[in-house]
């Protein structure tokens, strides 16, 4: 019972969730986070299953081999550069190998976390945007006939949803939250910004985690790949590392230093310059994506031109009139709430559903402003 629980949980459905995002979503939250579980499991053998330390015993300890390596293992190690005194050269304690493969999942939780607060804050707009997206996929293997009822399915669905969101009721409650019709796109611009602050933050988390200049870890990587030379005294991951102890005799303790390779430095180096590089790609397309949405979000002519796009290959050629009626279509009958919805729609399908959807939701907006022209008409 208990395995099939844990197994239903760390499913590969459980890990890469909802199709209501986008690639650079994905990035972050699904690829990123198998990355770094890759390489927690990979450090984890490396560690725990491999020779993971190995010290030159002193004569006096020479009858404690396991005993020295096991408390050199567990105990504070400290790197001195090899230029300097061991006495009086500056000791780098060296401590975070015991903690590499928690830290790896750690990290991919953090890339996690922006996903989870978007599928627990998103369905508060009364939209199932996962449902939707799911939906629209499907259209692309059904047949003509069952595609155009799916699609008069979600655009009926769509034009609820607005109906019921222009009549809502102006309680305080629904005066706290965002302006009509853009919670959605609310949640929707805070995970994104929260991408960026997790890929950014990483950096920062992993210098206080390893004690050191993380985020300037790869400049230095790139200069001993110029220079030529191999990294072995590097003080961040050491491959010698020195080790300080005690043996306690009948009558006095006897202080003993000895010197211990660490092979697990080997992996762990590797490892986490792929991750240096593989951050500053999440960021910087993290960044670039969050300019972009905000962009679409904030600017009225893109989402108008957006939606006049995909009106005209629906209808093919728009008549002047029609232009007009699509650019009422935009402003007045959609909120950005869908527009957004419309755009996810487009990622996880094609631009012909996107068209589609908007074919007919621009039908049923022609009919209501038909039927209060005729409202207003005297018999």
């Amino acid at each position: 019972m208990i395995f099939n629980a844990v197994s239903s949980f760390a499913s590969w459905s459980k890990l890469v969730g909802s199709r209501d995002d986008d690639f650079i979503d994905r990035l972050n939250h699904i690829y990123s986070v198998i990355i770094l579980i890759i390489f927690s499991i990979v450090v984890t053998g490396g560690t725990y299953i491999g020779k993971a330390i190995s010290c030159w015993i002193p004569t006096e300890a020479s009858s404690y081999d396991d005993y020295v390596e096991t408390l050199c293992w567990t105990g504070p190690t400290y790197y001195v550069n090899h230029d300097e005194n061991l006495k009086d050269g500056k000791k780098a304690v060296i401590h975070y190998y015991l903690w590499v493969p928690i830290i790896l999942l750690f990290q991919a939780f953090m890339f996690k976390i922006p996903n989870i607060i978007w599928q627990m804050t998103n369905k508060g707009s009364g939209m199932n945007l996962d449902k939707i997206s799911t939906l629209a996929e499907k259209t692309q293997m059904e047949s003509e006939s069952d595609r155009h009822e799916t699609i008069e399915h979600i655009g009926n669905y769509i034009d609820r949803w607005i109906t019921a969101n222009k009549r809502r009721s102006k309680n305080i409650i629904s005066r706290m939250r965002p302006r009509r019709g853009a919670y959605l796109t609310t949640v929707f611009f805070v995970m994104k910004l929260l991408y960026c602050m997790n890929a950014i933050s990483q950096f920062f988390v992993l210098g206080l985690l390893l004690r050191v200049d993380f985020a300037k870890y790869g400049l230095k990587v790139s200069d001993y790949v110029r220079s030529d030379t191999v990294m072995m005294d590097e003080y961040i991951f050491p491959r010698t590392v020195y080790c300080d102890f005690q043996i306690r005799q009948l009558k006095n303790n006897l202080p003993l230093t000895t010197q211990c390779v660490l092979p697990i430095n080997v992996l762990n180096e590797k490892v986490f310059i792929f991750l240096w590089f593989w951050l500053c790609l999440v960021c910087t397309m993290s960044i670039l994506n969050l300019i972009h949405w905000v962009y679409r979000i904030v600017s009225k002519r893109s989402y108008v031109s957006y939606i006049f796009r995909y009106i005209n290959i629906h209808e093919e050629m728009l008549k002047k009139a029609d232009k007009q009626s699509c650019s009422a279509f935009a402003k007045e009958y959609l909120n950005s709430d869908v527009i957004m919805l419309l755009r996810v729609v487009g990622k996880n399908s094609t631009d012909l559903v996107v068209a589609d959807l908007l074919g007919y939701l621009f039908e049923i907006h022609k009919k209501k402003v038909a039927a209060r022209a005729e409202k207003i008409l005297p018999v």
